[in-house]
């Protein structure tokens, strides 16, 4: 086990833990799981199996259960084809 001598940085040989204050990491980094705070900023990919409690899709605010648009230049579009079946509520 290194650990510095101001504690910022500590590495583990037994178990491949590394720990620091900051990281600059250029290049790939494959993780199980993590935990993030503050902005995560990106310009691709796929998120699967996601729960989303507030934001913004396009130009809907999501409110509870609800994606909300004021704005009279809002739409929704459906392509249905065949035998498909499209319900409103």
């Amino acid at each position: 086990m290194f650990t510095s001598a101001n504690g910022n940085l500590s590495m583990n040989s037994e178990n491949g833990a590394l720990r620091c204050k900051d990281a600059y990491i250029h290049g790939i980094v494959e993780a199980e799981s993590g935990y993030f705070t503050g902005a995560v900023n990106a310009t691709s990919g796929t998120f699967t199996n996601v729960t989303v409690q507030s934001g913004n899709i396009a130009g809907f605010n999501i409110s509870g259960n609800s994606l909300v648009n004021n704005s009279t230049s809002a739409s929704i579009q459906f392509k249905l084809t065949g035998n498909s079946f499209l319900q409103i509520n």
